[in-house]
């Protein structure tokens, strides 16, 4: 993607996610969760995988084409919020759609509780 495109929150991206081995990359869709002050401010947007793989993850978001306000995707897909990283802004591909409120905020609530910190009062 062109230096200086504006992405947002909420954009469903298509970007070169590498094999484990580093060997070679395939085209896969991510969600950018980061809000629009660091994008403005950062080279990096933090993004979660997306799977069209229909094996029920844990914590994953189901997502269809009437959950985007924009746009559309070619199969019935999962959000993994666990499986989060950053990417160069350089490095998107291209925009592919725009996932609604009530799904965006399920992604972060399922994110939330898989990092959120446990009160360690109680343990002994």
């Amino acid at each position: 993607m062109k230096s200086g495109t504006n992405v947002k929150q909420r954009d469903i991206i298509l970007i070169p996610f590498p094999f484990s081995d580093l060997s070679t990359s395939k085209r896969r869709p991510a969600i950018i969760i980061s809000n629009s002050s660091y994008n403005t401010h950062n080279d990096d947007v933090i993004c979660c995988a997306i799977t069209s793989n229909p094996r029920n993850y844990a914590g994953c978001v189901p997502i269809t084409n009437a959950d985007l306000d924009e746009g559309q995707l070619n199969y019935e897909s999962q959000i993994k919020p666990t499986k989060v990283f950053t990417l160069n802004k350089n490095l998107i591909i291209k925009p592919l759609a725009r996932l609604n409120i009530k799904k965006s905020k399920e992604v972060i609530r399922n994110l939330n509780s898989s990092i959120n910190i446990e009160d360690t009062a109680l343990e002994k």
